[in-house]
Order: structure tokens, then sequence, then C-alpha cells
């Protein structure tokens, strides 16, 4: 592997990076960033790799030249920035779409302000703040704060300030959310990304007089853009922001390409499957649920085959079970006996964790089925009221709100917000109304101990 000094220039020498950046990009102004980024690959020594993938910049190229061995393989659109097969001969399976050396991969070490970074990271013992998302995210943002002078501003100029998740969303937006998986981790993100700032991210920039100007604003920004476009490159960085890659948009299914490495760790694009003439080319971010994707990327996959499942907390099992009568110490040791989590899974059709069957039987001295429809009454009540609650988080119906903008943008995020909403909630729903079946019409047996009548089928 080399050495990243050899490309990347450190923080004594920005200003040599700064050169180097600007004469990949200063031969055409009116170039679009797509354009600039593949010129200034090519300066700084991946011209073989992007040559051999045949990228090309300029969608009002003609790509029927089969002929020419020459002609390019993909077209990044100027306007879109989608990638797309050439007209004429597509894209074939085991193709290498693109290389990037490992000296061209934004890292917290090899940037700006990776003497800040190191020097936060050595000062402090908290792992959270230590994270390769906190270490990201402060070199993104310092790159950005430097402006011309960053040797990476022909990459960064291609990559959204920001990405669109929930936590830049209005208030009326974000409702849309309350109660959902896409909410918690929100939330979680947000209350992170404060904490960073405060204990650590602040004090470090204000070491430095370019960077003494960067607010947590432009920190969430590029905190942001880390956790929907960084990839795992392996090594000591463990993550870094590969330029090219990102310009390939997610699918969850059927993908044309994946990432690997090659023998010297330079990051690689593999096409897995063929892509017809003009088909646009996917990569996968994983096979993720929506409520995942809305809440790390700002989008949803509306043909996504990981269909989401529903949370139901512990705490509302507990004070459940409570309402029904059994004891608080009770409920306590089967909590322990059975391990229990913060939160149960409810499958998108409506299927409970097998261990919350397990905790509610055992708290009602039944034995746990094998199935949910094989729930004794007692328990099926407690899940039921359980549930319940868990529904009642959700909020009212916020279909008939129409107070929003109407514009697209609104249009798009409220769509992907009620896309997690109604996946989430039908689990839960379906959930319940079996439940509430059960401990409805049902008669209850209790069970003799040490006897057949153990038997699940045998409760009823």
């Amino acid at each position: 592997m080399a050495a990243a000094a050899s490309l990347v220039p450190s923080a004594a020498s920005a200003s040599a990076g700064a050169s180097a950046s600007a004469s990949a990009s200063s031969s055409s102004p009116s170039s679009s960033p797509a354009s600039s980024l593949l010129a200034w690959l090519i300066h700084n020594g991946a011209s073989t790799c992007v040559k051999a993938a045949g990228i090309h910049s300029d969608p009002s190229s003609d790509f029927d030249d089969g002929a020419s061995s020459a002609a390019p393989l993909l077209c990044v659109s100027a306007s879109s920035h989608l990638v797309l097969a050439a007209k004429s001969h597509g894209l074939e399976k085991d193709t290498v779409v693109a290389t990037v050396p490992r000296q061209l991969i934004l890292t917290a070490q090899a940037t700006y302000a990776a003497h800040l970074i190191a020097s936060a990271c050595a000062s402090t013992a908290s792992a959270e703040l230590t994270s390769w998302v906190t270490q990201l995210a402060m070199a993104v943002a310092a790159e950005r704060a430097i402006g011309d002078k960053s040797f990476w501003k022909p990459y960064l100029d291609t990559v959204p300030r920001r990405a669109d998740v929930p936590y830049f969303w209005t208030h009326r937006q974000r409702r849309r959310l309350q109660g959902t998986e896409a909410e918690a981790m929100t939330l979680s993100a947000e209350a992170r990304a404060k904490h960073e700032w405060n204990a650590c991210v602040a004090s470090a920039f204000k070491q430095d007089e370019r960077l003494s100007k960067v607010t947590y604003e432009d920190y969430l920004d590029a905190r942001s853009t880390v956790t929907s476009r960084a990839f795992d490159i392996g090594g000591e960085e463990r993550a870094g922001m590969v330029p090219l890659f990102d310009l390939f948009n997610h699918v969850s299914a059927d993908e044309n390409v994946n990432v690997g490495t090659d023998r010297d760790g330079a990051m690689q694009l593999i096409c897995v499957r063929a892509a017809a003439p003009h088909e646009q080319i996917f990569n996968t971010y994983g096979r993720l649920g929506n409520a995942h994707l809305l809440a790390h990327y700002g989008f949803v996959d509306a043909r996504n085959p990981v269909a989401d499942s529903a949370r139901l907390p512990s705490s509302l099992v507990r004070a459940a079970a409570a309402a029904q009568g059994v004891a608080g110490a009770k409920i306590a040791q089967v909590m322990r006996d059975v391990d229990c989590p913060d939160h149960f899974a409810v499958a998108a059709d409506g299927t409970p964790d097998h261990m919350l069957l397990e905790a509610i039987s055992r708290m009602h001295d039944t034995v746990a089925p094998p199935r949910a429809e094989l729930l004794a009454p007692l328990p099926a009540r407690t899940l039921a009221s359980a549930l319940s609650k868990r529904i009642a988080e959700f909020g009212d119906d916020v279909e008939a709100d129409d107070g929003g903008s109407g514009d697209e943008n609104d249009k798009s995020r409220v769509g992907a917000a009620s896309c997690v909403r109604d996946a989430e909630l039908g689990a839960l729903r379906a959930c319940h109304s079996n439940a509430e079946q059960l401990a409805a019409n049902l008669p209850e047996k209790t069970p003799a101990n040490n006897s057949a009548a153990n038997a699940p089928w045998d409760l009823f």
C-alpha cells in the first residue's frame, strides 16, 4: 500500500494540496462538478483506473461508438449525477467499474485537521467521542472550512452540503415520524452530535484560526454527509469518503456493483449484475429497512424487500403485566431469567419476538407456545394492553394535516415518513388484533405442572 503522504497533503503542506486541486479543475471553468472530480482524480494518479472504467462526464456525448475500444462504459450526468451505462454496450458482469487508490480516500488521518483530531481523541477516554463518525465529520467540516485551499475541494463539490435526514426537517414533517424507529434513531443521532460538539469538537476547532468559525450547524451538516456517504475501508482508518463511489445510488436488491479492494488496498467497484445500455447503475448500502434508510440516508425504497419491524419497549410489557395483577417482584425475576432486551421486535406481519412470548407466558405461569397464535388468554391480554399503549405513542392520525408547503421537497419528506409510519403501525396493529382475539375468544385453562397438559396446544 502506498503511503498517504505521497499524494495527500498534511496540515503543513495544505497550500501544496490546494495547488494540485486548483490545477486539476481550473482548465475548464464552466465544467460540471463531475467533470472537475474526474480531472482531479486523473491529476492525482487515478488516470489508469478511471480510463479503464470508461467513466465519462459529458451527458451530451454520443455513446453509440461501439467500434472504439476507448468508448466509455459509463456516463456521469452533469445535471443529476446519475451514473448510466453507455447506449452502445451496457456494462458486463465482473467489469471493474472504478478503482480509487487509498491515497485519494478522504479519512480523518489524511486531512488538514488530522493533528487536531488526533489530539482531541488522545484527550478523551470516551469511545463515543473517538468514534469514526466523530473523527470523519470533523475532517469533512474542516476541509469545507478551508475552502479553495482544501485538497479535497473538487471531490467535496460533488457532495451535497447535507443529507436530507429527518433532523433537518420541519416540526410538522417530523410529526409524521412520531413513535417510529426512524424518530428514535434521529433523536439518538441528534443527542450524540450535540454531545460530541460540546465535549470535544468545538474546543478542538477553536485551536485553529481557519477552523474557529465552524459552527455546530456546520458540524451537523458534515456529520450527516459522513453517516450517509462513508464507506468501510478497513485498516486503521476504518471508514472514509471514497470519491466517485458515492455517485452510485442505492437499491435494496439486484444492485449492479459491489465494493471491494484489490491487493494494494485500493477500493474497487465491481459489476455483479450486467446493465443494459443506458440503464442506471446501482450500488447497495446493505440490506436495510426503510426506517434505517430514512434516518441515516434521507430516503426510503418503495420496493424495499427488507420489511421493517416495529419495536415494543419492555417497559410497556412490564406495566401491562402489573396491570393484570402480576407482582412486581415476579415481573422483574422473569425479565432477568429471560434476559429481556430494552425492546422486543414485532415483525412486519405482526408476529411477536419469541422472547416476548416466553416472558409474558412465564409472568402468567403458562408455557410459552411455539407460535404466537397458541398464546394463552392471560398473556394475550397483557400483550394486547402493551401494544395498545405502544400504538398510542404514534399520536393522532396526521394524514389530515395540510399545513405543509406543498412543494416537491415537502411531499417527498412526508411521503417517506408515511411509508415508515404505516409499515410500523401496520405490524403493531396486526399483532394487537391477533392478541385481542386470543384474549377474548379462548377459554382459560390452568395447566398441571409436569404433565401432558403443559403442551402449548393443550392450554386452551
